[in-house]
Order: structure tokens, then C-alpha cells, then sequence
């Protein structure tokens, strides 16, 4: 497994961003348990053991997923994880972009914290931090649900822009493909009306 982005900081905005740990797990499931997160994730939500399973592979290396927890001035209040897409040839992304490109996931778990726009700046913040450490990188891609208007404005605000349509293989529901380059040729911040940031 490639080695994952470690401690980052943002000062100015009180944000960082942090390597995951087991003693993270009963926090994750309390997160994935929300109706908000839920819905969009696991439902039904997970037990704590399987967050566990899940999650304890990719803390040990064994599975191609680097998971981070985003803080606000300390607190934890979300989860961002990212993977090369080359790793995981069945993700929808991987039939519309080719060579060093990687995915993300994230999610907001406290309803309060997803109508602040944080989904949107720790997203930017990771992406930062990866294109500077990664040069080999040429893009990052996104999948939300095509339902899931919330999640695709924040994405849209963060610079990624719509390349196409799939279908999720774990749920067969439709999700759109976002990206954004390394070249910032996809990066034009959308302008207009736009719900909160959501969970996904």
C-alpha cells in the first residue's frame, strides 16, 4: 500500500486533517448510524464490529484505503478516505479517466456541521496537500449519488465539474462522475444558489 497523506493543518480556518485510529471507530459509528449518513452510506448502519472489520485493514496497510479524520479546532467532525483508482478497477470513475487518478469519499457526521460548508474545505485542503505531495497525480474523482444535490454543490464549489454518468456497483443506483485536474482546467467555482453541504 502507498504511503498515506499524514497531519495537515490549516491554520487560518482552524482545520485539520489527521490519520485515522481504532479508538476513531465508536466515534465512525455513531457517524454512519445518522439518518443524514446513512442514507447515503450503509443502510442499514453498521454494528461497531463491522466498522471495525472494515476500517482496521486499512489502518494496517493491507487494503489500498488511506482514512482520515477532519477536526475543527480539535474536534472531530468528519471522514475523508481516498484510493488510487488504478486499486480499484470496478469504481464508476475508472471507465472515464485513466492513468495516476485517485477518488475520495467523505462524509460530515453531525447534521449541525453540514450546513457550514466544512465538506467543501477539508476537501480543498486534502486536495492541496495530495497534488503537492503526489506530483504523479494528474486528477481526483468523485461519485455521488445523482440524488444527492447537496453533495454536488458542495463538490461543485470545491472546483470539481461533472464528466458523466454511472451507476454504483455496490447499490445500482445512478451517481455522477466529478472531477478535478491537477491542471485546474476543472477547477471553475460554481456561482448561484446552492443547498448545504450534505453528509456524502
Amino acid at each position: 500500500m502507498r504511503e498515506s497523506i499524514g497531519h495537515q493543518l490549516c491554520p487560518d480556518l482552524g482545520i485539520e486533517l489527521r490519520p485515522m485510529v481504532a479508538g476513531d471507530f465508536a466515534m465512525l459509528h455513531g457517524w454512519l448510524s445518522d439518518p443524514g449518513v446513512s442514507h447515503w452510506w450503509d443502510s442499514p448502519p453498521p454494528t461497531v464490529a463491522q466498522v471495525s472489520a472494515k476500517y482496521e485493514p486499512r489502518l494496517a496497510g493491507s487494503e489500498p484505503v488511506s482514512c482520515l479524520i477532519a477536526c475543527e479546532k480539535g474536534r472531530p467532525f468528519g471522514l475523508l478516505q481516498w484510493y488510487w483508482l488504478e486499486d480499484f478497477p470496478d469504481h464508476p470513475g475508472s471507465a472515464f479517466v485513466a492513468g495516476k487518478w485517485v477518488a475520495v469519499d467523505l462524509l460530515i457526521g453531525a447534521p449541525a456541521d453540514r450546513v457550514r460548508g466544512l465538506g467543501r474545505t477539508m476537501l480543498r485542503l486534502w486536495r492541496t496537500v495530495l497534488f503537492a505531495e503526489y506530483p504523479e497525480v494528474v486528477g481526483v474523482a468523485i461519485d455521488p449519488a445523482a440524488t444527492n444535490l447537496q453533495a454536488i454543490a458542495a463538490y461543485r464549489r470545491a472546483g470539481f465539474v461533472e464528466i458523466g454518468r454511472s451507476r454504483d456497483p455496490e447499490t445500482d443506483e445512478s451517481c455522477l462522475i466529478m472531477v478535478c485536474h491537477r491542471d485546474g482546467t476543472s477547477d471553475q467555482m460554481a456561482t448561484g444558489p446552492y443547498p448545504p453541504d450534505s453528509a456524502h
